[in-house]
């Protein structure tokens, strides 16, 4: 029996090159505790934005302070009214480049409270139900509760009811009805968060029941009804329940995602026998991850983003765009002083995006954040941010864009630079190391092991992986970009663009 054990890399996501890439970041401040027509901003509540740069978030009004939704995208705001309609307690508004709008709440009619969600447009318009349960209190069989819901740029719905084997994963078109993705069946409990692309690929942070080890948690990809273990894909699977990770899933079907503990997941030959061979064990480290989802019970593709190793001391919120990845995080700023806040890559200087307790300042404006929180992403590289400045005691929600630095395309492993990853490539890497190949069109290609080195462990690993199947780090069967820093160029690997 081999045991494989992979140890996942720290790196610069969409990076390239030896040294942490510079990304540049716009700001356009949408809204500010107290402007004309807005009272105080909802903390609690993140702000959504659509691929058109339309803002949504949750804060009252100046005079009553009645709870709102406005919408805006960084001139006047536009509130929805729903609180005398019967609606409360509103969660996860969502907006889309369409105009469309939902959003979670509780509604009073009469005597009775029901759960659901809804929707309206960013202009206004009645509020109608897409779905809604009835809440009885002390109710021993009450209906299953919702995550939260999800909003893609087509129109598409999302949103979990799964609880202990009961309730479904709900799929459909904002003007509804919500069909069933996959019912819970006994084999998938306790949804905890969902995230949603265009293409209508549904990835579900969920309790499951793993044949290798029973009840364990996940990140699991849904996206044809009636989909089981056997014809899904996961970003991460065989979790203890307690590790928790929230998902966030880009255009391309990439998951972004977060850990604070260091799990250790084991993977089999057969992949459903537990007494089969053990074909790799992943021993993971708090840090911020991206996976390229592989099919269930086969090694999940994962590359480590960020780590505790250095300034990080802990990490929150991911979202996955197009390019990279931005998350929150708690940094020791220098002298043991922890503070918190956004970055796009693993050094807490060069990737910082925004940070409390220093002086900023923001397109002329000078700024001393108290509080930073990551908003939601759209398509492309947008996300929102909260912020509340300590100067002012006022909050603020902007819209972020960040300009990832183009890096070159390539497949790892192929060595030859014909599309193909084979034993030509092996003979190929083979003959290089000898001295007596061709020189090598894209040094990251022969960086098997993606460690930076070209020696004679990549010829290994080449070679295990032609053998026996074992995933080669990212980018690995398709074009993309190396994911870590290191010396290693890449001037021309043939197939890619």
């Amino acid at each position: 029996m081999r045991t494989v054990s992979i140890v996942v890399l720290a790196g610069v996501l969409w990076g390239g090159g030896g040294e942490a890439a510079a990304q540049a970041f716009t700001f356009v401040r949408i809204a500010q505790d107290f402007e004309p027509g807005l009272g105080f901003i909802n903390g609690n509540v993140p702000p959504d934005i659509a691929t058109d740069g339309t803002v949504i978030f949750a804060g009252s009004e100046p005079a009553t302070g009645e709870p709102r939704l406005f919408v805006g995208d960084g001139g006047p705001l536009f509130a929805i009214v729903y609180q005398p309609s019967g609606y409360s307690d509103v969660k996860s508004p969502q907006v889309n480049g369409n105009g469309d709008v939902i959003f979670r709440a509780r509604r009073e009619d009469g005597a009775d409270d029901y759960l659901g969600i809804y929707r309206t447009t960013s202009v206004g318009g009645p509020i109608l139900t897409l779905y809604e349960t009835l809440d009885v209190p002390f109710d021993p069989d009450p209906s299953p509760p919702q995550s939260n819901v999800v909003l893609s740029e087509v129109g598409q719905v999302a949103v979990s009811t799964i609880v202990n084997g009961d309730g479904a994963l709900l799929r459909g078109p904002v003007a509804g009805p919500l069909d069933v993705l996959r019912d819970g069946s006994g084999t998938y409990f306790n949804t905890k968060e969902v995230a949603f692309n265009d293409a209508g690929t549904l990835g579900v942070q969920m309790e499951y029941t793993d044949p290798t080890m029973g009840l364990s948690r996940g990140i699991l990809l849904f996206d044809t009804p009636g989909d089981t273990l056997d014809t899904i894909d996961t970003a991460i699977e065989k979790l203890g329940v307690s590790v928790q990770p929230v998902p966030s899933i880009n255009a391309a079907g990439e998951v972004g995602f977060s850990l604070t503990a260091s799990p250790t997941t084991t993977f089999y030959d057969p992949p459903d026998d537990a007494a089969g061979d053990v074909v790799a064990v992943i021993d993971y480290m708090p840090g911020v991850y991206v996976s390229v989802p592989t099919p269930f019970g086969f090694v999940n593709d994962v590359q480590l983003i960020a780590d505790t190793s250095g300034a990080f001391q802990s990490f929150g919120k991911v979202l996955m765009l197009d390019d990279g990845v931005v998350f929150s995080a708690s940094f020791d700023s220098g002298g043991g002083v922890i503070e918190q806040g956004i970055f796009a890559g693993p050094d807490p200087v060069a990737d910082k995006v925004m940070q409390t307790g220093v002086d900023l300042q923001i397109n002329g404006d000078d700024y001393f954040f108290s509080i930073v929180r990551l908003g939601e992403a759209t398509d492309g590289n947008r996300f929102t941010i909260q912020t509340s400045d300590f100067n002012t005691t006022d909050q603020q929600v902007w819209r972020v864009e960040v300009d990832f630095p183009n890096a070159p395309l390539f497949i790892r492993g192929n060595v030859n630079g014909d599309a193909n990853v084979n034993f030509r490539d092996l003979r190929a890497l083979l003959r290089f190391l000898a001295g007596s190949g061709a020189p090598l069109g894209c040094a990251d290609s022969a960086d098997v092991q993606d460690d930076g080195v070209i020696d004679g462990r990549d010829a290994f690993a080449l070679l295990l992986h032609l053998i026996t199947g074992l995933p080669l780090p990212a980018p690995s069967g398709t074009c993309g970009i190396d994911p870590t820093p290191d010396e290693l160029d890449c001037g021309d690997d043939g197939p890619c663009p």
